[in-house]
């Protein structure tokens, strides 16, 4: 009778350990599919400002987005993650950018990435944009046109009209728990010495730290 409740209680210890860590396996964000409508020659930039049911382009735990995905109605054309971290109103704060990549064909396409991400911060695009057409008021897309901003600025986005999506997403994968952020060493540097004598041995020292 011992065993058995001995058994039941570490198999309940388990499944809850299952169940934990599939609560934070890795999560797509955001939507891609055939889109409604692309943008023209230019650029410019979009985040979903309002989401309604189950869509959400919200990172929801700390993380990495390992990669992420975009649409396009033209070959060639070039597009980059921005990750945005909410400020006030349609204000963003642009934290961090991909490299732009290429669609070498239409429709979507994914693309491969390691930046790390909070809880909360928003996935958006910029360079060639495209659109789902959702038919729910509760979707809303915000967009600017211009220049691209930097890392590290503020950026404002107008409304658009409701119903509409970004054709985009992100696969997010959890921070492993417990894991420190690995820092690179730092070199030790010689210190020169006034004399020569010592400078040489100095040198000398140094010689045979490199050896090792």
């Amino acid at each position: 009778m011992i065993r058995r409740i001995a058994l039941s209680s570490a198999l309940a210890a388990l499944s809850a350990l299952v169940l934990a860590v599939s609560a934070q396996a890795a999560t797509v964000i955001g939507q891609t599919g055939a889109p409604d409508a692309c943008s023209g020659p230019g650029y410019g930039g979009q985040v979903q400002l309002t989401t309604a049911g189950m869509l959400s382009y919200t990172v929801p735990f700390d993380g990495t987005i390992t990669s992420w995905s975009a649409a396009t109605d033209t070959s060639g054309v070039q597009t980059k993650l921005l990750i945005l971290q909410p400020v006030s109103g349609t204000t963003f704060h642009v934290v961090a950018k991909s490299e732009f990549s290429s669609f070498t064909s239409t429709g979507v396409q994914t693309f491969p990435s390691q930046i790390p991400v909070k809880q909360g911060q928003l996935i958006g695009a910029f360079g060639q944009l495209c659109l789902i057409d959702t038919g729910t008021s509760g979707n809303q897309l915000g967009s600017f046109g211009g220049p691209e901003p930097a890392t590290g600025t503020d950026q404002s986005f107008f409304g658009g009209p409701p119903g509409n999506a970004a054709d985009l997403s992100a696969t997010v994968e959890p921070t492993p728990t417990g894991q420190a952020p690995v820092t690179p060493a730092k070199k030790k540097k010689c210190k020169k010495k006034k004399h020569k004598r010592s400078a040489e041995s100095a040198k000398k020292k140094c010689k045979k730290k490199k050896k090792k």
